[in-house]
């Protein structure tokens, strides 16, 4: 089995080779970090509100900031640890809390004008949905945000009375007219990253295979016969049909693959040897079997 070398971590930015092979993983461990440094960038940004939108108060923009900096500071720590699965694991759901709960806690601590703009900042929290987790992510985060706008509004109406029924309706209507182009952006952003990600991905898993498949001493009929012996609807007369071979031919070819790699045992056996030797990985994704 072909062995990678790993480049050396810095000890500033972990790299994420230790995560192993897993583009999966590897993937997943940039994007957190870049939202973590995103984060400590917003946090001055918030804390400064009150600068942009004038007639406001200093506390809740700052208690808000104070809330991400805690937490930021707490995911930080875990980050500089190193990369690990149980590690990325905490930090993607500590940040999605961590980001909710700061953003939420601006927004309800804010003055009661109904004209405010804060929620705006509710805007993050779709991008961050889209970076993290594609186009379930811009959803997932598009129809929580909508009902926290919801929520507010609701709230400056029928609680404390400060919209009109009608007021209501048009100050919902405009957070949806603001929501739409930006899910609809971030959304289309998503999807069209992580489709050309998974396309590299797979032809990765294909190379990686190919380059295995040589140090296995495979000839070029043997794999095609390795990569149908997978599908357990095919039986040895319909790879032969495929291949325009002979049944006998195909159950040779197999048996001949068994000896090379010093196995016991039929079809079960040689499938099995090939996916502990890593042959068969990108069959796990998105990659066909006639492709590689």
């Amino acid at each position: 089995m072909i062995t990678f070398p790993a480049r050396p971590a810095s000890p500033r930015s972990p790299a994420p080779d230790s995560l192993g092979d897993d583009p999966v993983l590897t993937r997943r461990w940039l994007i957190e970090t870049a939202l973590l440094w995103a984060r400590w960038g917003q946090i001055p940004l918030i804390a400064l509100l009150p600068v942009f939108l004038r007639a406001h108060p200093w506390p809740p923009p700052l208690l808000g900031a104070l809330v991400l900096a805690l937490g930021n500071a707490g995911l930080t720590r875990l980050w500089r640890r190193g990369p690990s699965a149980a590690r990325l694991t905490a930090i993607r759901r500590g940040a999605t809390a961590l980001e909710w709960v700061g953003l939420l806690a601006l927004v309800g601590l804010w003055p009661a004008d109904p004209a405010s703009k804060i929620p705006g900042v509710l805007v993050i929290l779709i991008l961050t949905g889209g970076a993290r987790r594609g186009v379930v992510g811009v959803c997932g985060t598009a129809a929580g945000v909508a009902l926290a706008v919801a929520a507010l509004t609701g709230w400056q109406g029928l609680a404390l009375g400060l919209l009109a029924p009608r007021a209501m309706i048009a100050h919902l209507g405009g957070w949806l007219a603001l929501l739409a182009p930006v899910v609809g952006t971030v959304g289309a952003l998503a999807w069209a990253e992580g489709t050309a990600w998974h396309r590299e991905a797979a032809r990765d898993r294909r190379e990686r295979a190919a380059l295995r498949r040589y140090t296995c001493g495979l000839s070029p009929r043997q794999w095609e016969v390795l990569l149908l012996l997978t599908r357990p609807t095919l039986t040895y007369e319909a790879i032969a049909a495929r291949l325009h071979l002979e049944p006998e031919s195909v159950r040779e070819y197999v048996k001949r693959i068994a000896a090379k790699w010093e196995v016991s045992g039929g079809r079960a056996a040689v499938v099995a040897e090939a996916r502990a030797r890593g042959l068969l990985d990108f069959l796990d994704g998105d990659a066909s079997p006639d492709a590689a």
